[in-house]
């Protein structure tokens, strides 16, 4: 875990959430950058600049970032937000809650976010900027691709490989050994017990595939 003091960028309810998590941590919060005016106790005594641009203020030698826009099913702009954070030469802080259960033996990307509850047991590979939610099981071997997000309560089987750009819904379950191709989304509560092409939608409880 980093010393460094960290910039947030957005200060909507996702970024309440890492909030907590980095104060749980003791990881000193810089400031927070975020056009919309953040509220909640919990930011009251954090510096609030209101331009993507003021990132510059802050040395990428001697601070990191933390994304902290909740990931969407469109998620364009949390991505052209990295993209800028990146080409501006800055490193990410992974947010990992101690409430949260975490093999030593996983792997985890650069920008990783890890929220209350969650398990990631061993051989768990997951990629950079993936949003593990409040609850999630992510079971042994599994691999979850880069900047994939898996909503709460969602359970990965052993094994399971989730490409990238994967939206899985609350409640989800994917069986052992199930592929899921990338940029698809799964729906709250589906049960995927066969592979899922890329590019693919699936609704519901054993729903129907778009």
């Amino acid at each position: 875990m980093s010393n460094k003091p960290i910039v947030l960028l957005g200060g909507g309810g996702h970024a309440s959430v890492l909030t907590d998590i980095l104060r749980e941590n003791k990881q000193k919060i810089a400031s927070l950058i975020s056009p919309i005016c953040p509220n909640g106790a919990i930011f009251s005594d954090i510096k609030v600049f209101d331009n993507d641009d003021d990132l510059v203020l802050f040395s990428a030698e001697q601070f990191e970032v933390v994304v902290a826009i909740g990931p969407q099913l469109d998620d364009s702009k949390r991505i052209n937000i990295i993209d800028m954070v990146v080409n501006k030469g800055y490193t990410f802080t992974n947010v990992l809650s101690p409430r949260a259960i975490i093999s030593e033996y996983s792997s985890l990307g650069e920008g990783v976010q890890i929220l209350p509850g969650a398990i990631i047991n061993a051989g768990a590979n997951i990629g950079e900027h993936v949003v593990i939610n409040s609850r999630v099981v992510i079971e042994h071997d599994c691999i979850i691709g880069g900047f994939s997000h898996i909503a709460p309560g969602a359970v990965i089987c052993g094994g399971a490989n989730v490409a990238k750009h994967v939206f899985i819904g609350a409640g989800a379950v994917v069986l052992p050994g199930i592929n899921i191709g990338s940029n698809s989304t799964i729906g709250a509560n589906a049960l995927v017990d066969k592979d899922i092409p890329k590019n693919t939608t699936l609704y519901g409880c054993r729903g129907n595939i778009k």
